[in-house]
């Protein structure tokens, strides 16, 4: 089981609004569990944009040490 930690906050109004239109809808159980799930969703982006830019500096290197790969890709592109 996972370990979890008890701990409170304070948001906007129109927020709280929303995460309990969705508890209510029963897209979620709770309030806790609503929250809990939409930080869990933006850590999985965030180390996704982390990911998508470990990937882009590394096209960027290899285009830096072999610029005719972007020729390459440029005609099989044309290709569709």
């Amino acid at each position: 089981m996972v370990e979890r930690e008890r701990f409170s906050i304070t948001m906007e109004k129109n927020l709280v609004d929303w995460l309990d239109a969705d508890v209510k809808a029963g897209r979620y159980g709770s309030r806790a569990r609503a929250i809990e799930t939409r930080v869990r969703q933006v850590k999985k982006l965030e180390e996704q944009e982390r990911d998508v830019a470990a990937f882009f500096i590394e096209c960027m290197e290899l285009v830096a040490e072999h610029p005719e790969v972007i020729e390459e890709f440029r005609k099989f592109w044309k290709k569709e």
